[in-house]
C-alpha cells in the first residue's frame, strides 16, 4: 500500500471527526511517512510499519467519540461513544455492552419506581372520588408520604445519573487505553 492509499483509506473511515481533525490526523501520519523516507526506508514498508488503516480510523473515532462524551453530556454522545469502543475490538463488546446495559437498566427500573410513587397521590384522588375509603386520613398521609419519597428518589437519582455518566466516561476511557495497550502507564 503506497502512502497516498494510506491516507486516503484513513480519511474515508475517520467518521464523526470534523475537518479540521481529520486534517491534522493526516497531516500527522504524512509528515511522519515524509521523515521515515527522508531516512532512506522503503514507503511500503512505512505504511506497513503503521498498521492497518481501519483499526487506526476505529481508534481515533473512538478516541474523539469519548472526548465529545466527556465535554458535552447527552444520551446521543454516550451512545455514539459506547458504539465506538465496541467497534475497536469485538472483546468489548462483552466488556463494555453487559456492564452498560445492565447498569442502564438499574437506572431506568429505579426511577420508574421513583415515578410510580411520585404519582402516588393520585391514587388516593381516584380512591376519594371512586371508592370512597373509609381511613381517608390515613390514606391521604400514606400517600403524602409515598409521593415525597419518589419525588425525593427522584432528585437523588438525577444527582446519581449525573455521577454515573462520569463514572462510564472513565471506564470507557479505561477500557480504551487498555485496548491500546496503554492501560499501566
Amino acid at each position: 500500500m503506497t502512502k497516498d492509499m494510506f491516507l486516503k483509506e484513513i480519511d474515508k473511515r475517520l467518521k464523526g471527526l470534523s475537518n479540521k481533525e481529520k486534517e491534522e490526523i493526516l497531516f500527522d501520519f504524512e509528515e511522519h511517512i515524509d521523515a521515515a523516507l527522508l531516512e532512506g526506508r522503503d514507503e511500503r514498508e512505512i505504511v506497513e510499519g503503521l498498521g492497518n488503516p481501519a483499526a487506526i480510523a476505529r481508534e481515533l473515532t473512538a478516541e474523539a467519540s469519548l472526548k465529545i462524551a466527556e465535554q458535552e453530556r447527552s444520551i446521543p454522545n454516550i451512545g455514539r461513544a459506547v458504539m465506538s469502543i465496541l467497534g475497536v475490538s469485538l472483546i468489548n463488546l462483552l466488556i463494555v455492552l453487559g456492564p452498560v446495559l445492565g447498569l442502564l437498566a438499574l437506572y431506568f427500573g429505579l426511577y420508574g419506581a421513583a415515578a410510580a410513587l411520585s404519582l402516588s397521590p393520585l391514587i388516593f384522588l381516584f380512591k376519594v372520588v371512586f371508592l370512597h375509603s373509609s381511613n381517608l386520613l390515613f390514606d391521604f398521609f400514606v400517600s403524602i408520604t409515598l409521593g415525597s419519597f419518589g419525588v425525593l428518589c427522584s432528585i437523588g437519582l438525577w444527582q446519581a445519573g449525573k455521577w454515573l455518566y462520569r463514572l462510564l466516561i472513565r471506564c470507557m476511557r479505561f477500557n480504551f487505553l487498555l485496548m491500546k495497550g496503554e492501560g499501566s502507564k
